[in-house]
Formats: C-alpha cells, structure tokens, sequence
C-alpha cells in the first residue's frame, strides 16, 4: 500500500566511502545492445538500499518528497598534516571538497538505492546536497534525510530565497 506520508523526516546514516554514479556499460547479448550498471555501482546501491530500509516506514511512500545528502569523503593526507607548533595547517572538522565525487552522481546513487521505499524518484521534487572532506578524526559516510512537503511552506520558501525574484528573472 501506498500513501501521502504527511510529516515524514527520517535521516540515516550509511556507513560507505560515498561514490558516485558510473557510467552505464555497452554489451551485446544476441545481436543486441544492453546498457546495465557496474557490478560495483550496483553493490554501491544495494548498500544504500539496506541503511534506507532500516530507517525508513515500510509502507511505499508516495506523493512529493525531499531529499538532502551530505556526502562526507576521505580526508587527503595533505590535510592531515600539523605546522611546526601542532596545529592542524587545515581545519579538523568538515571541509568544504571539490573533488570527486559529483554531487549529482552521489544524489543519483542515493535515488536509484532508495528505489524500493517509494513509488517512483520523480517524487524527489526538491532537496540539497553537501560534500565535504570528513573531519580528522571521522569516518567517510553518506548522510540521507527525506521529507514529505505535504502540507508544507519549506519548498517554496527554500525556493524564494535561492530566487528571490520568483520565475520573473530577466532573461
């Protein structure tokens, strides 16, 4: 059974090195071409699909939803260095990255893993994504929070302060 979940706000945890979404792969089966996943994004996935099940209702959600990651990478060892008196020459905790993986990809992966806890990811019709270089002492990992925006302002607020102007921006 399916159905608005109004008030829905679960956030987990999975415990990964986050990756993002490859590429699909090209074979030919019979004379015919196959786009499939790698067997790594689709591991990737699956370990996505068990933290989201654990956390989520079990019931399929269904109207629109929110979506907010925060993808936390290995911290390089260039960041893990200390000045001559001790002090870390980059900030311990989250930093800001800039390196892989995209956000987008990281966001794709969460959608596609989360597949089985709603009916379809064009649900998703808002959310933001983090990525930052974990801190010091911390482990890589994906953080995932949902909401429903049934009944709620937030999206359109969020909306208004990224576009102030609304959908009259000049061209």
């Amino acid at each position: 059974a399916s159905a608005p979940v109004a008030g829905l706000d679960v956030t987990f945890v999975v415990p990964t090195v986050p990756r993002g979404q490859g590429r699909g792969r090209a074979s030919s089966h019979g004379g015919k071409a196959r786009i499939h996943k790698a067997s790594a994004d689709r591991t990737y996935e699956g370990t996505i699909a068990l933290a989201a099940r654990a956390a989520m209702p079990a019931a399929i959600l269904d109207g629109p939803l929110r979506v907010d990651i925060a993808v936390i990478v290995p911290r390089p060892a260039y960041m893990l260095k200390r000045d001559r008196r001790g002090a870390w020459k980059v900030d311990p905790g989250l930093v800001p990255c800039t390196a892989k993986p995209d956000v987008d990809n990281a966001l794709k992966s969460v959608l596609d893993g989360m597949k089985a806890c709603w009916r379809d990811d064009k649900q998703v019709c808002c959310g933001e994504s983090f990525k930052f270089y974990a801190e010091v002492d911390g482990t890589p990992r994906l953080l995932v929070r949902v909401r429903s925006v049934i009944g709620e302002r937030d999206m359109f607020a969020r909306f208004m302060q990224v576009f102030p102007h609304g959908c009259n921006v000049p061209f």
